[in-house]
């Protein structure tokens, strides 16, 4: 069920550099459903915790390791624990360029234990547009 979440939802240390080019390669493919998992890998080895002050501190470090991929241009949180279903789930908005594109990505972050990712949205700009 996670799986298909990830698939159709409306993202460790020693391994982190590894994974982030491993994104940035799928992201350039065009294969985003590939990316989840490495989203998820990534969410599994943030501390666990059932408070909001610990999900946000989850979300930020995610922020801040998509930010530190090459092919990422910002990350940022759109909303914490903002759709209310159980679990929660949170928004966080991402853009990466290929080629002469700009690609918008919203993640759906259940609030599970790991939190797990979902793509909600993928939406594209020319590299020219505001």
């Amino acid at each position: 069920m996670l799986f298909l979440f990830g698939l159709t939802g409306c993202g460790k240390e020693k391994s982190q550099g590894a994974d982030s080019e491993k994104l940035c390669a799928y992201f350039n493919s065009e294969n985003m459903d590939k990316t989840i998992p490495i989203i998820n890998e990534f969410l599994a080895g943030l501390p666990s915790g059932d408070s909001f002050s610990k999900d946000e501190q989850n979300l930020q470090a995610l922020t801040k390791w998509l930010k530190s991929s090459s092919c990422v241009i910002d990350a940022t949180i759109l909303c914490i624990g903002c759709i209310y279903t159980l679990p929660a789930i949170s928004e966080i908005s991402f853009t990466f360029k290929e080629k002469n594109v700009i690609q918008k990505v919203i993640l759906d972050i259940r609030h599970t234990n790991p939190m797990t990712a979902g793509i909600c949205s993928i939406s594209e700009q020319n590299d020219n547009e505001d």
